[in-house]
């Protein structure tokens, strides 16, 4: 769990509900990711007030200790897992960064003219979903060619942004408008809305 106003990632066992342990990311953790084999535990940060660099964070899930540390700029946000490619996707202020999982050296950049929170991929690789605060919400880029394919229609300040575990919709939340929406994966299209109450934000599911 992120807690941004005090630089912590705290640990907790799911089982007993009691906390575990912590690690330290300044200097404001914003979102956690968990790679699918287990291994490695990556943190985004966002900047100082006088500072344009942020950090990504990469920890030992097991042992907690820091393996790596990868700058980017802009104010780092969300962060999403490509296994079948082995890389990672990081949103800052303005651009996607693109970084090799086995050696967290950035390869590409992506520019996106926004402030922009979580982003996904496709299970199969080829697309990369980005959450948009503005009102053109939800875009879809092309991974192969790190080019612009479409927007989402009916998807307007987009916070929150995840896969179904079976890669078949897109869950985003809206924390300006107070709402769900369902985005068909394949169509790229919105499927169901519904409201909530005050500001949703993160979005996981369970096995």
């Amino acid at each position: 769990v992120a807690l941004e106003n005090n630089t912590k990632v705290e640990i907790v066992d799911v089982q007993t509900s009691e906390k575990t342990g912590e690690l330290s990311a300044f200097p404001a953790p914003e979102r956690v990711l968990v790679t699918p084999d287990g291994n490695h535990l990556y943190v985004t940060a966002i900047p100082g007030n006088d500072d344009t660099l942020s950090t990504v964070y990469d920890f030992n899930p097991h042992t907690h200790a820091l393996i790596d540390t990868i700058l980017v700029r802009e104010g780092g946000r969300g962060i999403a897992s490509d296994s079948a490619h082995s890389r990672l996707s990081v949103s800052t202020e303005g651009y996607v960064y693109e970084i090799d999982a086995t050696t967290d050296v950035v390869t590409r950049r992506i520019p996106v003219t926004c402030t922009l929170q979580d982003v996904a991929v496709t299970l199969d690789g080829s697309e990369l979903w980005v959450a948009r605060e503005d009102d053109q919400g939800v875009e879809v880029f092309d991974l192969a060619t790190g080019t612009f394919k479409q927007s989402v229609a009916n998807s307007g300040s987009a916070f929150a942004l995840k896969i179904t575990p079976d890669g078949k919709q897109f869950y985003m939340t809206s924390n300006r408008h107070s709402y769900v929406a369902i985005i068909d994966a394949a169509t790229h299209t919105v499927v169901k809305t519904f409201g909530t109450f005050l500001d949703p934000k993160r979005i996981a599911f369970n096995a």
